[in-house]
């Protein structure tokens, strides 16, 4: 009815075209599909803007109030920094943002202060009960579900800096968030009640950025937290997997889920072209507009079985050929008409002219199955 169509109609039109004599429907390998959709695809990014943010690498998250390495995961934040060094000296990106929790000493999430508020009867743990790393149920409105950290990352100390290894690269960009004393704010866009959003979402918006790669401390909370709301504000997401520890496994686990099943994708930074940007061809994840019906993904464990990754021809964009060069490269090939166009272009009888485009590849595709 929107006079476009999205995968799972592109793909309909595919059977109905492809039948044999006695009408059964000709094999059509999955991913043959979908690259064939992005050709056709308008609705495709075309110059990819793309940003790295660094979530939360502080001290006290490394060696401070809130080690990592304490939690039941029992992972090395320090870890994290020769990995996130290395992809700042060898990829370019449009811009770097370093996040920072950055709370004032009353703020709602230290245990210590538990005592300043009052926990409100549907909480599960009682004041007198609760413990660190518990999560309780503070009187609203509204009513305020938290998990009790230890005092960290406290304005202007030492803990909340960035650690002293982490390389800053010139003209990035710093984020702070947890400022609000009554609120938690675990992702970089949003605190955790979507009630005041971070300089960070204006940001992207000035520079009309598209795509988002994300890594950092501590995986299975701000850095799962902050790619969620990436995929839910519509950026491109990439959370980068060796570059990022956690504080529980299974909800590590959780997080990745998350992110593919949203059409995120996890890659490591190994997979990447030493002097040159990253260029994925992640065709089947971003060929499909965000309204539409997408039923696969890429992942970690089939990225590069998926795709490649090439070396980028085109300016610093992390995740794509550039689609005007492929454009410009199909138009200059004159194919004659036949029967079958006008058959397509009554399906597509507001875009004719791709009509004849997928008349001509699906022919091709024919050929090949």
């Amino acid at each position: 009815s929107d006079g476009y169509l999205n995968l799972k109609e592109f793909t309909s039109v595919c059977r109905a075209l492809f039948r044999n004599d006695k009408g059964k429907i000709y094999a059509l390998e999955t991913k043959k599909v979908n690259d064939m959709f992005q050709v056709f695809d308008k609705n495709q990014i075309v110059r990819p803007v793309s940003e790295f943010l660094v979530v939360d690498v502080q001290n006290d998250f490394i060696s401070g109030t809130l080690n990592i390495s304490h939690c039941s995961a029992r992972q090395n934040g320090l870890e994290v920094i020769e990995p996130i060094n290395k992809l700042l000296e060898t990829v370019e990106f449009d811009t770097v943002f370093y996040s920072l929790d950055w709370h004032p000493s009353d703020h709602v999430s230290f245990i210590n202060n538990l005592p300043q508020r009052k926990i409100d009867s549907s909480s599960p743990i009682s004041a007198e009960e609760a413990k660190t790393y518990d999560t309780v149920i503070f009187e609203g409105p509204p009513l305020m579900k938290q998990r009790l950290w230890p005092r960290h990352c406290v304005q202007d100390s030492w803990g909340a800096e960035l650690h002293k290894d982490l390389k800053i690269v010139d003209n990035s960009i710093k984020v702070y968030k947890g400022t609000n004393p009554e609120v938690d704010s675990y992702s970089v866009f949003w605190d955790n009640k979507k009630l005041t959003e971070t300089t960070l979402v204006s940001q992207l918006q000035q520079r009309n950025a598209t795509d988002i790669y994300i890594c950092g401390l501590a995986y299975d909370v701000c850095v799962g937290a902050t790619a969620a709301d990436s995929l839910a504000s519509g950026y491109r997401t990439i959370l980068i997997d060796d570059c990022s520890r956690g504080v529980d496994l299974k909800d590590i686990e959780k997080t990745k889920h998350t992110v593919t099943s949203n059409n995120g994708v996890i890659v490591d930074s190994s997979q990447y072209q030493l002097g040159s940007p990253w260029v994925y061809d992640l065709s089947i994840v971003w060929a499909v507009p965000k309204n539409s019906m997408a039923t696969s993904f890429v992942t970690a464990d089939n990225l590069l079985s998926a795709g490649t990754i090439l070396p980028n021809p085109a300016g610093n964009s992390l995740l794509g050929p550039s689609q005007d060069r492929i454009n410009d490269k199909r138009q200059k090939q004159k194919r004659p008409r036949t029967p079958l166009v006008s058959n397509i272009a009554s399906v597509f009888n507001r875009r004719p002219e791709l009509g004849y485009k997928l008349a001509m590849e699906l022919k091709m595709l024919a050929a090949l199955t």
